[in-house]
């Protein structure tokens, strides 16, 4: 549900600075005179980069605050890729699930590589991906902590996650991928 809620934060800032025109793609740059853009060009980032430095010197590690810097600096058109927040938000929370009473810090590992696949499959609705992120980037550069994990509940955990996060997010954001692969046309390579 937060990253959905990024997402639909992302749109609202990019419509509110940019007035509609990412929705074109870049062609408006070749489109329109560059006395009308160059202004806006560079304002809209410098205020993105701007508001975010001032929120990274509040959040004091706060997920809500990085939340909002990670929509802010998507939506301003900084450099920044959705699955870093993604994956950052569910590890953020896992690690908060984690803080409460019923859960040893032995649980600690699965419950991050459970909100890490689900951050990774919201982002993006991939399920699959979700989870070979989580058991690539979590679970196996910890060995030290994973002694004493049972693999096949870890596992299910991360499966778990990252499906019920893809569903969740195809029925917020719609089932449109997350990026539009262009259509290929394969030709010899003599030409005919």
């Amino acid at each position: 549900m937060i990253v959905i809620n990024i997402n639909m934060q992302v749109h609202e800032i990019r419509d509110l600075l940019w007035d509609g025109i990412p929705d074109r793609g870049a062609s408006w740059l070749r489109e329109a005179p560059i006395q009308e853009t160059w202004k806006r060009v560079i304002l809209v980032p410098a205020f993105g980069g701007f508001l975010v430095s001032l929120l990274n010197l509040l959040s004091n590690s706060s997920p809500f605050l990085k939340a909002i810097a990670a929509s802010v600096t998507l939506g301003t058109g900084n450099s920044l890729g959705p699955e870093g927040p993604s994956v950052d938000i569910g590890n953020s929370i896992a690690k908060w699930i984690a803080s409460t009473p019923l859960f040893t810090s032995s649980k600690l590992l699965p419950l991050r590589a459970a909100g890490s696949a689900a951050g990774l499959s919201a982002g993006f609705n991939a399920a699959v991906a979700g989870c070979f992120f989580a058991v690539e980037s979590v679970l196996w550069p910890s060995d030290s902590d994973s002694s004493n994990l049972s693999l096949t509940n870890t596992t299910s955990t991360v499966i778990l996650s990252a499906v019920i996060a893809s569903v969740i997010s195809e029925i917020g954001l719609g089932s449109e991928p997350a990026f539009q692969v262009p259509d290929y046309d394969f030709r010899s390579p003599a030409g005919k």
